[in-house]
């Protein structure tokens, strides 16, 4: 009886030797979307933590602190949905008034 090495030839299995799985195949776009959606979060703590509370109030601030961290906890996309929302509104506006 032949020895296999591989998953080729087994009860049910129908892939040739060598045929990528869905695991390999998404991998590596599944690492990049979650890299970025750490460094999305991590950016929009990091900037609404270090406004002071003359431009942004600190409830508002622990609002969207918390919708980013929480959201990313729960569910990694919801918490960078919330960041770039926060990326997109709010600092846009606050970083206008510096200027």
């Amino acid at each position: 009886m032949p020895s296999h090495t591989g998953t080729a030839g087994r009860a049910g299995d129908t892939r040739e030797k060598g045929t990528p799985t869905l695991n390999s195949f998404f991998s590596l776009p599944g690492l990049l979307i979650y890299l970025a959606t750490i460094a999305l979060v991590v950016w929009g703590v990091a900037d609404a933590a270090r406004r002071p509370s003359s431009v942004l109030p600190s409830k508002q601030k622990a609002a969207w602190v918390l919708g980013m961290v929480v959201g990313w906890l729960l569910l990694g996309l919801v918490g960078a949905v919330v960041a770039v929302v926060y990326l997109m509104g709010p600092r846009k506006r606050l970083n206008a008034r510096t200027w």
